[in-house]
């Protein structure tokens, strides 16, 4: 069985270089997706010369870059390959100002666009679908994807969104299971709030077994159809206090799930 766990770095932006490889040493992975943006370690102001430093440091504690979270530019792209990133991850935008399918074919097109560089970079392009005001459910990414070149741009498939949406995981993965290029291990529920008299209900991100997505659905699904690419723990916790902890949890009931759903499948 194979498949990779990696690790999203955002929480971790104050770290040096060093630093960010020991963390993500310290909690288990041996993987990462690193977010190429303003701010963090190596980013599109510094990426020419801090670039080469941090692939030295990669390889000096053993770790690889499966995936960059950016915006599409050459710098991303650039940065990604000497990396050795199968892809950039990019979440795409939509007011509720603009027409929903315009708005679409505007993303199908610019997304297109960037081809060229991704047969340049040999890097591909992956769209996430993210809850709010953003390329949200499967069937909206699903309908985005068909418009783009399928060699080159494919899904980072979200657990959270499609279970905030109320989706069925095994129907949600069968609509882009063709396309996945990885999976975001994120959990959440819509929590409660009474403002000025009227009930809000928001996304609240929490630790594997209380999300609406039930990962070990997710993980029987993609084995019983022979997934074999990268499980992305995103770190997205309400209780940011213990992030790090609630980390370990995660991965370890992730780690126990893919174990569990493997040996089934093999009887």
């Amino acid at each position: 069985m194979n498949h990779s766990i990696t690790l999203f770095t955002k929480y971790w932006k104050n770290c040096s270089i060093t630093e960010l490889c020991d963390k993500i040493k310290e909690l288990g992975f041996g993987g990462n997706k690193y977010p190429f943006r303003a701010g963090f370690q190596v980013n599109p102001d510094n990426y020419k010369e801090k670039t080469d430093e941090f692939v030295t440091a990669l390889k000096t504690h053993g770790i690889t870059v499966d995936s960059v979270a950016c915006e599409l530019s050459e710098a991303s792209f650039y940065f990604a390959g000497k990396v050795g990133a199968r892809c950039l991850r990019i979440m795409l935008p939509i007011s509720i100002d603009e027409d929903y399918m315009t708005a679409v074919k505007v993303w199908t097109d610019k997304i297109n666009s960037f081809v060229p560089l991704c047969k340049k970079y040999n890097v591909k392009i992956a769209v996430q679908n993210h809850c709010g005001k953003y390329i949200y459910t499967t069937m909206e990414l699903k309908n985005l994807l068909d418009g783009c070149d399928k060699e080159w741009v494919g899904a980072a498939w979200d657990c959270a969104p499609s279970g905030l949406a109320g989706e069925m995981p095994e129907h949600a993965i069968s609509l882009v299971m063709d396309r996945i290029l990885m999976v975001n291990m994120v959990s959440a529920y819509y929590k409660r709030e009474d403002l000025s008299d009227k009930a809000f209900y928001f996304p609240c991100f929490t630790t594997a077994r209380f999300g609406n997505c039930d990962w070990r659905r997710v993980v029987r699904y993609l084995l019983h159809h022979d997934f074999e690419g990268v499980y992305c723990m995103h770190a997205e916790y309400a209780d940011s206090e213990n992030t790090e902890q609630n980390v370990i949890i995660d991965r370890k009931y992730l780690d126990t799930v893919l174990e569990e759903e493997g040996y089934y499948k093999l009887l």
